[in-house]
């Protein structure tokens, strides 16, 4: 469903998304652990040639990742004005590549609810991690799993 951004719905989600920005923040991400802010490799250049060049396999672990969350909870996608419950899954995948698609600094985000507004996920194509709001411990640990399953990695935010 198409909504217009003034629209009632609208603002109930960027209420939903602001509350539940507030809340305890995990990744799923490429990293096993935060990189220090003064490490001596290359960070900011290897993760701008990741974003740049391995995007589309970045956007499929995302996919599979969320694919298979779908089969034990319900998610409602808010992407670009669009609400879309339980996505099939080509729509979903479209939804997630548009998001790493686009050149750098101009790639696309999605905030996805996990049974309606409990818990919300958001891919933003310009990090190669996917923040987690919410989450109690069960779906923090199916989403261990399910990130281990696409050799990738789960852990609390940095605060």
């Amino acid at each position: 469903m198409k909504i217009s951004p003034d629209s009632n719905k609208s603002m109930e989600y960027a209420d939903r998304i602001d509350y539940l920005l507030e809340t305890p923040c995990h990744l799923i991400d490429i990293y096993p652990i935060q990189v220090p802010e003064n490490s001596p490799g290359s960070y900011f250049r290897i993760n701008d040639w990741i974003l740049d060049n391995e995007y589309e396999e970045l956007a499929g672990k995302y996919f599979h990742i969320l694919l298979k969350l779908n089969c034990y909870h319900d998610l409602t996608i808010y992407h670009e004005d669009h609400i879309i419950k339980n996505p099939a899954p080509d729509i979903l995948r479209k939804r997630v590549r548009k998001c790493f698609a686009a050149k750098q600094r101009k790639r696309g985000y999605m905030n996805i609810f996990v049974d309606e507004d409990r818990a919300m996920l958001v891919l933003n194509g310009d990090d190669p991690w996917a923040a987690v709001y919410n989450a109690d411990e069960k779906l923090q640990q199916l989403l261990g799993m399910l990130a281990v399953s696409e050799g990738m990695f789960f852990r609390k935010a940095p605060q």
